[in-house]
């Protein structure tokens, strides 16, 4: 009896204590069961509102940012600049001698103001092989000419000779310029003084009493002295040329190039 009954004592801790561990377990397994299931609640329930503006919110900074960076910068045209009307021996600017006259009257008309443009005919021809007007007090290089002119932006005008075979083929022949805006590659222009250009003529000029001419980068030239004449006739006739002017005292009247209209009755 003794024996049975420490027996029995020694296996109901056993039983309590494993009784005790399962029901750990399965408490154990069914927190496990609920918090799995709790969670799989909280993935399946609907998003809330702040989720949803979070989401918007995103969404919108990622179209924002894809926008700034696919949008092209925008583009400006720079219009080009004029080119400039330096009086040149083959044409003023970029209008060079030959070319056609609706290009360099378009040309020139884009940067100057048109003043005058007309028609000329020669129909008489010389023996030298020119042409004269019908009155013969005008001569020039061809059958058909073409004056037109522009004002400078200040005191004077560029006038431009067309001339051709008949008048629908003029092309660019010469010009004439009396004012003091354009000017030569190394600055000459109505105004300036043989004093400021001093290899502009030499001291024994000659010339038409108070006037006389010649050649300066490569464009041609009038001047004319307000002292000592370049040139008088004595009282045989002879024409004596001068040589004794003061170079402050000369200055260009005018400068020129190719052909253009001439005076068939000046006298020197």
């Amino acid at each position: 009896m003794t024996g049975s009954t420490s027996l029995a004592r020694c296996h109901r801790p056993r039983v309590a204590g494993a009784a005790l561990t399962i029901g750990l377990m399965l408490i154990a397994g069914c927190s496990s069961s609920a918090s799995e299931g709790a969670g799989a609640a909280e993935s399946s329930a609907p998003p809330t509102s702040d989720t949803v503006a979070a989401d918007t919110t995103t969404s919108a900074a990622a179209e924002t940012t894809i926008a700034a960076t696919t949008t092209d910068a925008p583009t400006t045209t720079v219009a080009p600049a004029p080119l400039p009307l330096t009086l040149r021996g083959d044409g003023v600017g970029g209008f060079d001698l030959g070319m056609s006259y609706a290009d360099v009257s378009a040309g020139l008309s884009a940067q100057l103001e048109p003043t005058t443009d007309g028609a000329l005919e020669f129909p008489i021809t010389t023996e030298s092989g020119g042409y004269v007007s019908a009155d013969e007090n005008r001569g020039f290089s061809a059958p058909f000419g073409r004056i037109a002119c522009w004002a400078d932006g200040g005191d004077g005008e560029l006038c431009v000779a067309f001339g051709g075979p008949d008048a629908a083929t003029l092309t660019f022949v010469g010009w004439t310029y009396g004012g003091s805006i354009l000017r030569t590659v190394s600055g000459l222009t109505g105004g300036s003084s043989w004093s400021e250009f001093p290899t502009l003529i030499g001291p024994e000029q000659g010339g038409c009493y108070q006037e006389s001419s010649g050649s300066f980068d490569g464009v041609l030239f009038t001047i004319v002295s307000a002292g000592a004449p370049f040139g008088n006739y004595d009282e045989s006739g002879n024409f004596v040329s001068g040589g004794d002017q003061n170079p402050a005292d000369v200055s260009v009247t005018g400068l020129a190039t190719g052909d253009y209209p001439f005076d068939t009755n000046a006298d020197c």
